[in-house]
């Protein structure tokens, strides 16, 4: 029997490439991987298809790069640029609102 740490870190693995012993809690899926805009929102899909997660809460394009969202056009968004990286999404995050069943707000961290 998987636990739901298990089988998002199968999702994510699967879904991205990214190898399962390449992925630890900490790891920040668009900084440290680039893992941003139709990627991630497969991820997100799964995932809700997988644990029911309700995520009307999640505001997609200030968590994580829209796939249409160039240099220059970050240059413009520099508040959504800051929080993404101020409140980025962890694998243990995503585990976080599988265990919980709902989006919440990433933790914290000092730039």
């Amino acid at each position: 029997m998987h636990t739901v740490q298990d089988e998002v870190l199968n999702i994510i693995s699967e879904d991205t490439g990214i190898p399962l012993d390449a992925l630890f809690l900490s790891t920040r899926l668009e900084q440290d991987y680039g893992v941003i805009g139709d990627d991630i929102w497969s991820v997100l899909e799964l995932m809700h298809s997988k644990f029911n997660i309700d995520f009307s809460e999640l505001e997609f394009d200030i968590y994580f790069t829209p796939e249409c969202e160039g240099f220059f056009t970050s240059l413009f968004n520099r508040r959504k640029v800051k929080h993404r990286n101020t409140f980025p999404v962890t694998v243990g995050h995503l585990i976080n609102v599988a265990q919980k069943g709902k989006w919440f707000k990433p933790e914290q961290v000092k730039i």
